[in-house]
């Protein structure tokens, strides 16, 4: 029988446990790592060329946003592979035969998940956005510095947020030319324009962009939302300027890529309710997440502790179990958040709530009785 000293009682299974974690961790980091790397080169204008510089820099602003997905996945599969090891080992049962309680063996534990809920909530909310858009801005700055464009009659040529056509190209001269554009306003609203030209001329400025001067044409605006009315006007001489570069000023930032104080103090303003729905979205969302990570830890813990005589494959299964139960009600969830925004506050936490049932439950009736 092993005996053990009443302070080891309390840290063996966070000792256990964040054994662990480190290894879940960058196992899976290592997955969703590989993952980005994936969709970086699958990036529909990255195989005209990739700077060495510019794509280790867009993986490594990654790292914050890859640690806080993987951390959820690392915490269930620790715990449940951390009670399966004592279980195995005999200490467990040592450890309850001398009389100590669940909560007893779990109370470094639940210290420790409460650091590492406060460590999730300033990655959540303040670094994983500032570092998402960091690595989206050295993404686009690859992509349009590399690009080597070489614009062939017939084609459409895709440059920033451009698409150009032309039937005939001689030189840098262009016959029966179109230009296309999709926009956003500052206020989330889309646009379409169109160009349409009978002649123009362009030259490329090396890692700069592309200057076009378009001859007796049109110009179509539309406002997708009011495709109703068209806007239309008639030039002589039109000039303008594709950039390679586009810096983060100078297009619309989505919510997911700014910090919750940011977010926070653009309530404040004048906004459309489109866009107020999507801020309040984003920030309620972070906040569920943060609040999941303590409650992963618990509903794991509870479920481990109880089904501890099962096999490490039980683990695995009940592991994946809660994660599929999580992201199938923030889906849910998700849905009734789009066809009642006015819901949006609460339905998020509507997973952490269940679990946090769903732990209550087999605690006061399954666990502390057993």
């Amino acid at each position: 029988m092993f005996k053990l000293k009443p302070y080891k009682v309390e840290t063996v299974f966070a000792d256990c446990f964040i054994r662990y974690l480190m290894v879940s961790l960058v196992i899976f980091s290592s997955i969703f790592f590989i993952y980005s790397f994936i969709q970086i080169i699958n990036e529909k204008d990255i195989v005209k060329g990739i700077s060495g510089y510019y794509f280790a820099k867009t993986l490594l602003y990654l790292i914050p946003s890859i640690i806080s997905t993987s951390l959820p996945f690392s915490i269930i599969f620790s715990v449940f592979f951390a009670v399966g090891e004592l279980s195995l080992r005999g200490e467990l049962n040592a450890i309850r035969v001398g009389g100590y309680s669940y909560g007893e063996i779990s109370r470094t534990f639940v210290i420790f998940m409460i650091i590492l809920t406060g460590i999730s909530y300033f990655l959540i909310n303040d670094i994983a956005p500032k570092y998402n858009l960091k690595s989206r801005e050295y993404l686009r700055t690859m992509i349009n510095r590399v690009t080597n464009i070489n614009l062939k009659s017939g084609s459409f040529e895709n440059i920033s947020s451009f698409t150009i056509y032309s039937d005939k190209i001689y030189g840098n001269e262009m016959n029966k030319v179109s230009l296309f554009e999709n926009g956003r306003t500052h206020y989330d609203s889309d646009f379409f324009i169109k160009i349409e030209a009978e002649k123009g001329i362009y030259n490329i400025l090396k890692e700069k962009g592309i200057s076009i001067t378009l001859y007796d044409g049109k110009i179509y605006h539309i406002d997708k939302e009011k495709y109703h009315i068209l806007n239309l006007g008639k030039f002589e001489e039109y000039f303008a300027f594709i950039p390679f570069e586009i810096t983060q000023k100078d297009y619309y930032t989505p919510p997911k890529y700014l910090k919750t104080s940011e977010l926070k103090t653009i309530l404040k303003n004048k906004l459309e309710p489109k866009e107020i729905y999507k801020i309040k979205k984003e920030i309620t969302q972070r906040r569920s997440a943060v609040v999941s990570i303590i409650i992963f830890g618990v509903i794991s813990a509870i479920l481990a502790f109880y089904f501890e005589r099962d096999s490490k494959y039980f683990a695995f299964l009940s592991s994946l179990g809660i994660i599929l139960f999580y992201y199938a009600v923030n889906i849910f969830s998700n849905i009734i958040a789009e066809k009642n925004p006015k819901f949006t506050g609460i339905v998020f936490f509507a997973s952490p709530f269940l679990m946090g049932v769903l732990s209550s439950y087999f605690y006061i009736f399954k666990l502390r009785n057993k």
